[in-house]
């Protein structure tokens, strides 16, 4: 189902329930970015979790020196 699709179906379903296209078409927006707000949201985690993963791979694979025994 196209975004567009989906829109469309919210909108109908919400003027059928108030009678009133302006209200109908408000509450399909709100529910539109909020979605859009959440799959946002999903992303920065996703991808803050990637970047601390990466990090924790580069500070992994470089030599300390706490790790060199001197003699």
């Amino acid at each position: 189902m196209s975004d567009r699709t989906a829109w469309t179906e919210v909108c109908m379903a919400e003027y059928r329930i108030t009678g009133d296209m302006l209200k109908a078409t408000a509450f399909a927006d709100r529910i539109e970015r909020a979605f859009k707000r959440a799959a946002l949201e999903e992303a920065a985690d996703l991808l803050r979790q990637e970047l601390e993963g990466a990090a924790l791979v580069r500070y992994l694979s470089t030599p300390h020196t706490d790790d060199v025994e001197t003699t």
